[in-house]
């Protein structure tokens, strides 16, 4: 099953009205009404995104609309995203954590930095032509529009997907740099040294409590996955018994491991996946609730040695458990 978010068509609803664009979508989700997380992250229809773009160029047969959609789409349309790439120390913090999270939007989304002489961003969608070009060409301009607001914040050269119809000027001319179509991958190269300047508007504590958000939200997405979701129902058993392994989860499940991995593999999920994000959650809720037993919360996800937990805690949120469980007290999150 592909997963396309409720949240992923309420942004490109966005950026169509942004332009003027009529978009034929139920309304339930065209109404832009207030919805919960779980309502935002919900799978939309079959072929809804589709259909959307299909309208969108009967009314306007340009090219270059992708683009114009995504540097068009009004901050904070993205939702979570938006607030999380906004509150990053910097672009090069920002884009692994939107990479984490591209489940939100999409699970055939991913995002991939490259460092070297030359700085790229590369966005990839896992889907026939020509669905894959017009959603890669629409995301990078979001990515590029988003980033744009830190005033420091520049690019030198945008590979698209887009065939290449002798259209490379009129593309040029709204990304403001030289553009190359027919490429095999849609990316931008950055400006030397922008992945590394400071936002100005950073926020670490918003960053943390935003990113336990995103978890939770990853933990609604994978219970509209069936093996996802029984994945994580076996797993609140298995990591009390310590029997948490793919095996032994496989075993469960009825398949083999093999089976299981290949399942989970065409939803762009993996088993570890399921099982961190699902102790994230898991650890945060028994510290909110105040256990101050760190030994007993390892226990309860499944570590050996408290040590363990400290480790991969301390890569969940940045901090120790202790320290967040102080600031949880203090309401300082």
């Amino acid at each position: 099953m592909t997963h396309v978010s409720t949240l992923t068509i309420r942004a490109t609803i966005a950026g169509f009205d942004a332009l003027g664009i009529e978009a034929d979508a139920p309304a339930p989700i065209a109404d832009g009404a207030p919805a919960d997380v779980e309502a935002l992250v919900a799978p939309a229809g079959n072929g809804l995104l589709s259909r959307l773009w299909n309208g969108a160029f009967a009314q306007r047969s340009d090219p270059t609309l992708p683009t114009q959609i995504g540097l068009a789409l009004p901050q904070y349309e993205y939702d979570l995203l938006d607030h999380l790439a906004g509150a990053a120390p910097s672009v090069g913090h920002a884009l692994p954590i939107l990479n984490r999270y591209s489940g939100l939007a999409s699970d055939r989304m991913s995002l991939q930095v490259t460092r070297g002489p030359a700085d790229w961003v590369w966005f990839r969608y896992d889907a026939p032509d020509p669905e894959r070009v017009i959603i890669e060409q629409w995301a990078l301009a979001i990515l590029r529009a988003r980033f744009s607001q830190n005033r420091h914040f520049s690019i030198e050269e945008v590979w698209l997907s887009q065939p290449d119809n002798d259209d490379a000027d009129r593309f040029a001319r709204h990304w403001r740099v030289p553009v190359r179509l027919g490429k095999a991958h849609t990316g931008m190269r950055l400006t030397k040294g922008v992945c590394d300047l400071k936002n100005e508007n950073a926020n670490p504590h918003l960053v943390a409590t935003l990113c336990r958000l995103a978890d939770q939200a990853q933990i609604v997405r994978l219970s509209h996955s069936p093996i996802a979701s029984n994945i994580v129902r076996l797993v609140r058993t298995a990591l009390e018994q310590g029997r948490y392994s793919l095996h032994t989860i496989a075993e469960d499940l009825g398949m083999s491991a093999r089976s299981l991995q290949r399942r989970l593999s065409e939803q762009r999920l993996s088993f570890h996946q399921i099982v961190s994000a699902y102790r994230r959650e898991l650890a945060l809720r028994m510290l909110d609730d105040d256990v101050k037993d760190m030994a007993a919360i390892a226990r309860a996800l499944g570590y050996n040695e408290q040590s363990s937990f400290t480790r991969a805690f301390q890569r969940w949120t940045g901090t120790s458990p202790k320290v967040w469980s102080n600031r949880v007290r203090h309401q300082t999150i």
